[in-house]
């Protein structure tokens, strides 16, 4: 290797290193997004079970608030339509509560050469009854955008939770988005993320809470969801989220596969 003898070449040197090691992590940082952005393909809200699921979730808002029908962003007050967005995942809570799925680990992987997780199909996870925080919360995130709601897959190191938008993020005609909403269906903002939590504006689930033998009713999840991100906040101090319905139009359709590695 040529010696530099020159101070000002040392120098031109150290910088072109150090803007390659800028755009590495540049690079490295989107790629972990556009990973995390193909989560939201694995969530399938025409898959057969997840129809089934929404049915069962319309008769049990039935009962509880004498209509069935998921319409919650159809109401022009705030108030009001926040209150049927909390009324219809209540009873989505409800019906895969009602199911009586069995918390699981993943099922085995050989075949990945590093560490990886498989995805069950929804199907398997709500006919046969098992699944782990990553199974429960893309089938919850499915039947969450079947009845035209907007789901949110919250991400930490070594768990994730469902979100959801508690006020209708689309645009009236002619008009811009709100400025809460994210401007990418993926994002890598902790901090944010806790904003739009404490805001209001994003709900969250624990999932594994309506797994069998929790016992965690709808309404006791409603601080059950903030307490375990609150915590999970304080531990990490990290996250990530996606938004499936945001990432259709961007290229990244609902997927047949049922497996995918881990993100990590």
């Amino acid at each position: 290797m040529e010696e530099v003898d020159s101070g000002a070449e040392a120098d031109e040197l150290v910088q072109q290193r150090a803007g390659l090691e800028r755009a590495l992590a540049n690079l490295l940082g989107h790629s972990r997004l556009v990973s995390r952005s193909l989560l939201a393909s694995f969530s399938r809200p025409n898959h057969p079970d997840v129809l089934m699921l929404a049915r069962e979730a319309a008769a049990i808002r039935g009962k509880r608030t004498g209509d069935p029908s998921f319409s919650a962003f159809q109401a022009d007050d705030v108030a009001e339509a926040e209150r049927e967005v909390e009324a219809s995942v209540s009873a989505i809570y409800e019906a895969l509560q009602a199911r009586q799925i069995s918390y699981s680990e993943p099922p085995p992987g050989w075949d990945y050469a590093e560490s990886g997780q498989r995805i069950r199909d929804h199907g398997a996870v709500a006919r046969s009854g098992l699944g782990t925080c990553m199974d429960t919360t893309v089938l919850t995130a499915a039947v969450i955008e079947h009845v035209g709601l907007l789901p949110v897959m919250v991400l930490i190191q070594g768990h994730i939770f469902i979100g959801y938008w508690r006020r209708n993020p689309e645009p009236p005609a002619n008009g811009s988005r709100p400025e809460w909403f994210p401007a990418t269906p993926a994002m890598n903002d902790a901090a944010r993320i806790v904003e739009l939590v404490e805001g209001g504006w994003l709900g969250l689930i624990e999932t594994t809470a309506f797994t069998a033998g929790r016992r965690t009713s709808a309404a006791d999840a409603g601080s059950r969801r903030a307490d375990a991100w609150r915590a999970a906040w304080r531990t990490v101090r990290s996250g990530s989220s996606t938004s499936p319905r945001r990432a259709r139009p961007e290229s990244l359709p609902c997927r047949p596969c049922k497996s995918v590695r881990r993100c990590n």
